[in-house]
């Protein structure tokens, strides 16, 4: 019997080293190297991966050739010869004790999309994109975009494929990197490749390695001290936060299940509906700031107004104002209209004011119900109009002037709030962590250069900004050992609603801190921004230009053509008393106005005082005063979160902002 135990012992042992040597005889790639991937035109291609210790691995392409042997933990990296760019869908062998094809390769231009939210927009929630999505069919476009993660250690691979442009492909895909890319094909009539690697609401410093931020900057040291400490029982700690998140996931799903429930919601919206333990809240106002903090879900709101007899059986136009996110309006308990969809991800409606019709027969002389029910499941929501004056009813065939109010105290119930969002222990906002896992897998693959939208999430610490991106600059050129590649920057788009008189401005600063970044290296391209975007809503839905402007500073960084890809830049300042004459880089066939007169520009007198000037457009050059200022000492363009600018070139390129004072 024991005999017989140790012979299948021996034979156990056996198949399993045979097993476990197979398994590691098995050559592998990361996810950057796959089917439908674009390789970098006219630079040395370098592939790498895995297989079994001194295991020997040739990697063929193109009829060319090359070999190399796995060192003792098994990684191997082979570099094939430069190739010019082919449309021509090839295939790539890897061969050790098993053989990878890949299929369908192109040669062309690859550059690397990265930043924050405004990075991450889809194209599905871009400006036209119904035509838009439509009309992405590129063959020769790919895209692979990186999935979200985080770590605590630098990352070998990421959750990615290499995607073909169609339409069901790129709609999910950055608009921005897509519209960029898809001027460079046009223009450049070569494969283009996009990687797409973003988080949105994320800060530069997750986007840079720990050790180039301990090595270039101090402001850094206790944090990632401090993080040593928390990645103890990691994975545990993201066993709990993925429990939760599923909670979190579930108490969602009870949202969009209610949004569909009819009868719940008529049971609601009935007029005859006891009332008594409603709480008041004067709108407009966020939800959050008038009773119901940290919220997100169902809110209900209810209010009587008094229809006059001449009213009775007319149509209304109700115009309670903008509603965030979602809604479901009624009338008298009978639904009338709505804006969105939670469950469908439709809640782009969050800043549209709501124009209503109530039919006729639901409207009668006395007391009527309005009943609003409110979807929100991110951030502020609720009756939010701008003004209590664009909350109104009024007749909507628009014989009369007299309008009710809509403003002022509704009655409010909550009918169903979501769980607390479950907060990750491993933040990606932390220093380095998206570099170790959203940028580490791909460094080293073949790049012509890098795009980058971000900076809202640092805008608070404009200043350390202006040390913390070329910092990361410098860390991804370093790494990526590809020389100084062109990088590309998105300066912040104009944002939140305009102040009436000269102030200070933490996104101008940041801008600022971005403009100086591009001045202070050769290879670094500002696109700007800075008449596209939208009061309320940090994502300004035009990407299209975005896109175009970034390939623009390409052409001309990039691709070394000669062009005008910019719009004036101050160059110098000549202070003459009570007026302010300025020189521009970048005037390409002149300087223009959008409009009547030219805006955005302030002056600062020797009071310290900041006031409005008057600027006019003078050859190449502006001049600037201000009445009671007699002697101007520095001049601000552009110098707030959401200026109203308007000089260009002739070229149709907006001004870059700009103050003389830079301290």
């Amino acid at each position: 019997m024991m005999r017989k135990m140790r012979l299948g012992l021996g034979v156990s042992l056996l198949l399993a080293m045979f097993t476990a040597t197979t398994t590691l005889a098995n050559v592998s790639l990361p996810s950057v190297f796959g089917h439908h991937m674009v390789l970098q035109q006219n630079k040395p291609i370098k592939i790498w991966g895995k297989a079994q210790p001194r295991e020997n691995i040739t990697v063929v392409f193109a009829g060319k050739g090359g070999k190399t042997e796995a060192d003792i933990n098994g990684n191997w990296s082979v570099t094939l010869p430069a190739l010019k760019a082919n449309a021509t869908g090839r295939t790539m062998t890897i061969t050790a004790n098993n053989t990878i094809v890949l299929h369908d390769i192109l040669v062309g231009e690859v550059w690397v999309c990265s930043g924050q939210s405004n990075m991450e927009w889809p194209l599905a929630n871009a400006n036209n994109k119904d035509a838009e999505i439509a009309a992405a069919d590129f063959p020769n476009i790919r895209l692979f975009k990186v999935a979200k993660n985080t770590s605590p250690e630098p990352l070998d691979d990421c959750n990615a494929s290499w995607k073909v442009c169609t339409p069901e492909n790129t709609r999910g895909f950055s608009a921005v990197g897509y519209f960029f890319g898809r001027n460079l094909h046009k223009h450049l009539n070569v494969p283009v490749g996009l990687i797409g690697t973003y988080w949105g609401g994320t800060v530069a410093e997750t986007w840079t390695s720990q050790q180039a931020l301990l090595e270039k900057m101090d402001d850094f040291d206790d944090t990632i001290a401090k993080m040593q400490e928390i990645n103890k029982d990691h994975d545990g700690k993201m066993a709990k936060y993925r429990k939760e998140q599923a909670e979190y996931a579930l108490s969602k799903e009870k949202v969009f299940k209610l949004e569909d429930d009819d009868k719940t919601a008529l049971q609601w919206a009935d007029p005859s509906l006891d009332t008594s333990d409603w709480k008041p809240m004067q709108c407009p106002t966020l939800w959050e700031n008038a009773g119901y903090p940290k919220m997100d879900g169902i809110l209900w709101y209810r209010k009587t107004i008094d229809i006059p007899e001449d009213w009775a059986g007319k149509k209304l136009l109700l115009l309670p104002g903008p509603i965030d996110e979602v809604d479901q309006t009624f009338f008298n308990g009978t639904y009338v209209d709505g804006k969105g969809d939670s469950g469908k991800n439709q809640v782009e409606y969050w800043n549209i004011a709501r124009k209503y019709i109530v039919p006729g027969h639901l409207v009668k002389a006395g007391k009527n119900t309005i009943a609003i029910r409110v979807f929100d499941l991110a951030g502020g929501g609720g009756l939010n109009g701008q003004q209590a004056s664009q909350m109104v009813a009024t007749l909507a065939n628009g014989t009369t002037d007299q309008v009710i109010s809509l403003a002022g105290e509704w009655l409010t119930k909550a009918e169903f709030t979501v769980i607390d969002k479950p907060h990750n222990p491993f933040s990606p906002n932390r220093p380095g962590i998206l570099f170790n896992t959203m940028l580490n897998p791909v460094i080293g693959y073949g790049i012509k250069g890098a795009i980058w939208y971000q900076g809202e999430s640092n805008a608070s610490r404009a200043a350390q900004y202006r040390t913390l991106l070329p910092t990361m600059i410098g860390d991804w050129r370093d790494r990526w050992d590809n020389g100084p590649f062109p990088f590309l920057i998105v300066s912040l788009a104009n944002y939140r609603l305009q102040k009436p008189n000269p102030d200070k401005s933490s996104w101008a600063e940041l801008r600022e801190a971005q403009l100086m970044t591009a001045q202070n290296d050769p290879q670094t391209g500002l696109a700007m921004a800075i008449d596209i975007g939208e009061a309320r809503d940090i994502h300004p839905r035009n990407k299209q230009d975005v896109g175009y402007r970034l390939f623009l500073q390409a052409r001309e960084i990039a691709y070394g053509e000669k062009l005008v890809a910019q719009g004036p830049l101050f160059k110098s300042v000549k202070f003459s008393g009570k007026q302010a004459t300025l020189t521009f880089d970048n005037v390409g066939s002149g300087l223009t106005v959008k409009g009547d007169t030219l805006k955005g520009f302030e002056v600062q007198g020797a009071d310290g005082k900041t006031v409005w000037a008057d600027a006019v457009i003078k050859g190449k050059t502006i001049v600037v005063s201000a009445e009671g200022v007699s002697d101007i000492k520095a001049v601000r363009y552009g110098w707030a979160d959401n200026p109203d600018v308007n000089l260009y070139n002739k070229e149709g390129l907006p001004a870059v902002p700009f103050r003389t004072d830079v301290p």
